[in-house]
C-alpha cells in the first residue's frame, strides 16, 4: 500500500508543479510584452496542452484576457483576485489537513491499548450476557 501512497504522491505533486511552471511562463510572456490592458494585448500561442490547459483556466478566471483579434493581456485587478482565491483555498486545505492530524493524534491517545476492554466492549458484553 505505501508505494502505491509514494508513487501516487509523487505522480500528483510532479503535475502539480508542471501546472504553476505553465502559468508562471505564460504570465512572463504576457508581462515581458508588456500586455497589461487592450491596447498592449499580445499575440500567443500555448506551445503544450498543459499551456493550453492553464491558459483556459486563467481565462475562465479573469486573471487573462482575450481580446476580438484573439490577442491576450493580462488584467491585474483579476490575476489579483485570482491569487487571492488560491491563497484561500490553500489556507482551508492546510487547515483540514490539520484538523485531521489533530483528530487522528487524539484517536491513538485514546484508543484502548491492546488487552483493555473499551467501554463499547463492556457495553456489549453486558448486554448480550
Amino acid at each position: 500500500m505505501r508505494p502505491l501512497l509514494y508513487f501516487l504522491s509523487t505522480l500528483l505533486y510532479t503535475a502539480a508543479m508542471a501546472m504553476l511552471v505553465a502559468e508562471k511562463r505564460i504570465l512572463r510572456t504576457l508581462q515581458s510584452g508588456g500586455a497589461i490592458d487592450e491596447p498592449s494585448a499580445v499575440e500567443y500561442e500555448p506551445p503544450t496542452f498543459l499551456h493550453t490547459f492553464r491558459l483556459k483556466r486563467l481565462l475562465a478566471k479573469g486573471a487573462v484576457v482575450r481580446t476580438p483579434s484573439d490577442k491576450f493581456f493580462l488584467d491585474q485587478t483579476g490575476y489579483a483576485a485570482y491569487r487571492a482565491g488560491r491563497r484561500r483555498r490553500a489556507i482551508v486545505i492546510i487547515g483540514v489537513a490539520l484538523l485531521l492530524v489533530l483528530l487522528l493524534l487524539w484517536y491513538e491517545e485514546n484508543k484502548p491499548k491492546p488487552g483493555e476492554d473499551s467501554q463499547y466492549t463492556l457495553v456489549t458484553r453486558t448486554a448480550y450476557q
